[in-house]
């Protein structure tokens, strides 16, 4: 785990490369660090917020940067995983005032239960197509727009829990 070394306004608007920082969508930029499947953290301001990239891309220095360690557990499933979980556990560790900020040691503490890579790669296809539903929102109204979500969040954390 690492984070990138950028400052957020290192931004260039028709950059090559996906270019992640705190924000929930990547602006761009002409160069890349890494080259990898990728779970990305907002580390300050939109603290925990997760993107989950495969190919070349470059992170701002607040942007926690998880590769895999393990062929176990399925970098979509961690992704999927700490969506689920992450924000919650966390919620009462969060330093700083103005703009919050978590810890490396939140995520490295942070720990991933998983199924045999069959049941992830499952869970993996039933989890997309539900976030596609999700995201469909084209003439929907707010309330339906929030019931959407609020569903989505229900079954992505009953889908991923153990008990």
């Amino acid at each position: 785990m690492q984070t990138g070394i950028l400052k957020a306004n290192a931004e260039e608007k028709d950059g090559k490369f996906p270019f992640f920082t705190c924000n929930e969508n990547p602006k761009r930029i002409n160069t890349h660090a890494f080259d990898s499947e990728a779970i990305l953290i907002a580390g300050n301001g939109n603290f925990g917020h997760i993107n989950y990239y495969k190919g070349k891309f470059n992170a701002y220095q607040w942007t926690y940067v998880l590769t895999r360690k393990t062929d176990l557990i399925n970098m979509k499933y961690a992704k999927y995983f700490f969506e689920a979980f992450f924000k919650e556990s966390i919620k009462d560790v969060i330093v700083g005032g103005v703009i919050p900020f978590i810890k490396l040691s939140n995520i490295q503490n942070f720990k991933i239960t998983y199924f045999n890579p069959i049941i992830q790669n499952c869970l993996i296809n039933l989890l997309d197509k539900f976030d596609d539903y999700t995201k469909q929102v084209t003439g929907l109204l707010p309330k339906d727009i929030e019931l959407r979500e609020t569903q989505y969040q229900y079954y992505l954390k009953k889908l991923l829990e153990f008990n």
